[in-house]
């Protein structure tokens, strides 16, 4: 896995002979991060994306801690399907444990590939994720 971004609340990587996307929340709460912190992050990722153009993606999700409104679900959701909903075939999202956090995401994610073609799962095992992304992993 190559190491393309590493901040304090978010990191990206990429392994290309699998030509998976892999991005990571760090523990991300109300008081340790601001939206456009976040809006920056989520920039980045979809500049990676159109840089690399990964088949396969793994958003892990365990530690996002933060219950997005529904004003940045929908700008999230707005940039994702503008810019790499063709880029990604298959896309696994491993889930918080956070109830509200978890709807949070998943209210964002569904809003972002409705009506496309991303095959897409929840997981809350990346081990099982791989598996299912990739059947020769």
């Amino acid at each position: 896995m190559k190491n393309l971004s590493k901040s304090s609340l978010h990191t990206i990587l990429y392994d290309p002979e699998h030509h998976l996307l892999m991005n990571s929340w760090d523990i991300v709460n109300e008081q340790n991060f601001s939206i456009e912190e976040y809006k920056n992050e989520v920039r980045l990722w979809v500049d990676v994306c159109l840089k690399y153009k990964p088949k396969y993606c793994i958003t892990d999700t365990r530690n996002f801690h933060y219950v997005v409104s529904k004003e940045i679900q929908k700008w999230s959701s707005d940039l994702a399907l503008k810019e790499i909903n063709y880029v990604i075939n298959k896309y696994a999202i491993i889930l918080s444990e956070k109830f509200l956090s978890q709807i949070s995401l998943e209210n964002t994610i569904e809003r972002s590939i409705y009506n496309v073609s991303i095959d897409h799962k929840y997981f809350s095992d990346i081990e099982v994720a791989k598996k299912w992304l990739l059947p020769s992993y």
